[in-house]
């Protein structure tokens, strides 16, 4: 059971770091 948990924490924490790299270069991409 805890090792589901770490799976779906890394998952969600892999989807985050996705996220917020497609905002950083979206955000660059208007500042240019």
């Amino acid at each position: 059971m805890l090792s589901e948990h770490i799976g779906i924490f890394l998952y969600l924490v892999i989807v985050g770091a996705a996220i917020c790299g497609r905002i950083v270069l979206v955000y660059k991409a208007r500042k240019s």
